[in-house]
């Protein structure tokens, strides 16, 4: 899950998520810890009950308190460092973890104070925005790199960044995000197959459309088909014969689509092209 602070009268109700790389989401925590931590509060201030009831003799009130102070520090303290609370509320949190080692402050104070805690991080959560990534998308989020193909991630490293940000808008459901990620990824393959086959003057740092740079390609494909036979000529052949006739494909299908504003993807399709994509950038990584 991840968790984005707003006011009330901030949050877009009519909109699943932003069209962005993701890159500013700096909270994240599984619903578990939250739910782990809020139950032991609750069982906290059950057994202060229990133990400050007249009719119920054990166990003693000192080793009540010592079991408190553990279970609060082992369950809620160090389980809550996963969840998004303000500094405030996690001084409050600390306070009253020292308030349970201190014989001066009752059993009553301490479960006074336990509910006024579970209260104050109640509300407080009220002022998140809180988004579910499916268990089927969580790869997509946590492990994009090893979900892409960790082949073409290490052939390709100056495509990493856009890899986990594609991994991540697919995951949120940002189709059209993730397909221009996708084609950021794509140009790396671009400029490597450029460099493979001799086109001198295209590198990462030119602005030349794909178009020139496939024509470039082709060019030197048929030059190459000049060459004197070889085992090793007829494989290079196939493969960048092979190669730039997807890039064509991609430029076609997604590039100029997604590069001018001119389509729009929804989870189902943004999904076909990370397939296309990765499948595609690990062949060449092989090659």
């Amino acid at each position: 899950m991840i968790g984005e602070q707003h006011s009330t009268n901030d949050i877009d109700t009519t909109s699943r998520f932003r069209l962005w790389s993701l890159g500013d989401i700096v909270i994240r925590f599984k619903g578990a810890e939250y739910g782990i931590a809020m139950n032991a509060l609750g069982r906290a201030q059950h057994y202060i009950t229990f133990v400050i009831n007249p009719e119920n003799k054990r166990p003693s009130r000192d080793s009540a308190r010592k079991m408190l102070a553990e279970m609060f520090k082992s369950e809620v303290v160090a389980t809550f460092k996963a969840v998004p609370l303000s500094k405030v509320v996690r001084e409050q949190m600390m306070r009253l973890q020292d308030k349970m080692g201190k014989e001066q402050d009752s059993l009553e104070v301490i479960n006074a104070l336990l509910a006024e805690l579970s209260n104050n991080i109640i509300v407080e959560f009220t002022y998140h925005e809180f988004l579910l990534i499916p268990e089927l998308q969580r790869s997509f989020f946590e492990e994009p790199q090893t979900t892409f193909g960790q082949k073409g991630c290490d052939a390709y490293p100056d495509a990493k960044q856009d890899i986990e940000a594609a991994g991540r808008c697919l995951a949120l459901g940002e189709g059209t995000a993730c397909v221009f990620h996708l084609m950021r990824v794509l140009e790396m393959g671009l400029w490597d197959l450029a460099k493979r086959i001799g086109v001198s003057n295209i590198s990462p740092t030119t602005e030349e459309n794909w178009k020139v740079i496939i024509d470039q390609i082709e060019k030197r494909i048929k030059d190459l088909q000049q060459s004197p036979k070889s085992p090793q000529k007829k494989t290079d052949l196939q493969f960048y014969s092979d190669a730039a006739t997807n890039f064509h494909y991609f430029k076609d299908a997604w590039r100029n689509y997604v590069s001018h504003s001119h389509a729009r993807y929804n989870e189902r399709e943004a999904m076909l092209v990370w397939t296309g994509v990765s499948t595609f950038m690990n062949r060449m990584a092989k090659g």
